[in-house]
């Protein structure tokens, strides 16, 4: 089961975030959750503190 599923969640709950990069981490992390901050934003190419920070938001 995805993660996605898991959680109830659907396509259209994805994309109510008006910032990409956060849109971007939770695709990842929907697809793989034990994916590290470092692994994240060589993905997305930004850095792993910039990843950090748009989690706790």
């Amino acid at each position: 089961m995805e993660a996605a599923e898991r959680y109830g969640l659907r396509a259209p709950e994805l994309l109510v975030f008006d910032d990409m990069t956060q849109q971007s981490i939770l695709m990842l992390l929907l697809k793989e959750p034990r994916l590290s901050a470092a692994k994240i934003a060589e993905e997305i190419g930004i850095s792993s503190r910039n990843v950090e920070s748009n989690i706790k938001n």
